[in-house]
């Protein structure tokens, strides 16, 4: 299984290590000359009974971005690719994720430098030259390494704080509006869960966390009148991110399997509540298939 999370107008020196629509398509292209891209039930029904055949892949994208609709959707349909869709339901119809909240106050910010000491504890979350675009990308990875692993609301609360010391507006356009969820769903894109509000389910009391999950594929039964039958975890790796206790909970809501981050093949000897998955952020063509090779010769 490979994951993207957007796919983008054009190349953005901010989020680098996203596709531009040119790029997907010749992902795509090169995956279906040299793989067998199935849709992600069948992929996990074949693997289950062994019968998956070789080179095989399916497609999914996290959080539930807006250009999943508008620009991966039209080149998935004009190479005939099937995908799903993990959606945190909290930022439909104009939500921002804390990520992206920050990545915005660093992008649209006019001043020479973002001074973020009075943000959070201590000397707070550091001065930030804006002085280019490498000078942004190290800012933004330094407040988001910092903010990450916060308490859910103190993690948004601080990214809005941030926007604020940089004198921007959140911006309300970046993530799926409920009627795209449906036109994604009508077109064949099947659409998984990934909690209301994307926290950190480890960092969470296990009554919220049950509630992230259940209450999320309950929200995705109201947009779409299926309840999901597939689940992706927050950020995703295992033993940090989630932990045994919260594969019972995602069980327990009715999915019958759920995905990591953790790089890796599929197999039938899988854990079908921690499958793995594969990035494809920032790999050439050549390198993109000797890593493929590599992780499918060790499953082996």
């Amino acid at each position: 299984m490979v994951t993207y999370h957007r796919v983008l107008a054009v190349p953005d020196e901010l989020l680098h290590t996203e596709p531009d629509v040119e790029r997907f398509r010749e992902q795509l292209t090169f995956l279906l000359r040299h793989f067998r891209v199935l849709p992600l039930g069948e992929a996990l029904a074949k693997c289950q009974a062994e019968s998956l055949p070789k080179r095989a892949l399916a497609i999914t994208f996290d959080d539930g971005y807006s250009n999943n609709f508008s620009h991966a959707l039209p080149v998935l349909q004009s190479l005939g690719v099937p995908a799903t869709v993990f959606v945190a339901t909290g930022y439909l119809n104009g939500g921002c994720m804390w990520n992206d909240t920050v990545i915005e106050a660093f992008r649209r910010c006019r001043k020479p430098y973002l001074d973020l000491g009075n943000i959070g504890d201590g000397p707070g979350l550091g001065r930030f030259e804006l002085t280019g675009s490498e000078a942004k990308r190290l800012g933004v990875a330094a407040v988001i390494a910092a903010l990450r692993y916060r308490p859910t609301a103190e993690r948004s609360a601080l990214a809005t704080q941030v926007a604020e010391q940089a004198e921007v507006a959140v911006p309300t356009d970046l993530m799926l509006k409920f009627d795209e969820v449906r036109g994604l769903r009508r077109s064949g894109v099947e659409i998984g869960g990934h909690t209301v509000n994307h926290p950190i389910l480890a960092r969470i009391p296990p009554d919220e966390a049950w509630r992230e999950i259940d209450d999320g594929a309950a929200q995705l039964q109201g947009i779409t009148g299926e309840r999901p039958k597939l689940f992706a975890y927050p950020n995703g790796r295992p033993g940090r991110d989630f932990t045994p206790q919260h594969e019972t909970m995602v069980r327990d809501a009715g999915f019958s399997h759920a995905f990591s981050t953790a790089e890796g093949i599929c197999s039938a000897a899988s854990d079908p509540y921690a499958i793995p998955r594969i990035s494809l952020w920032q790999r050439s063509n050549m390198r993109l298939t000797a890593n493929l090779m590599s992780l499918y010769a060790r499953s082996r």
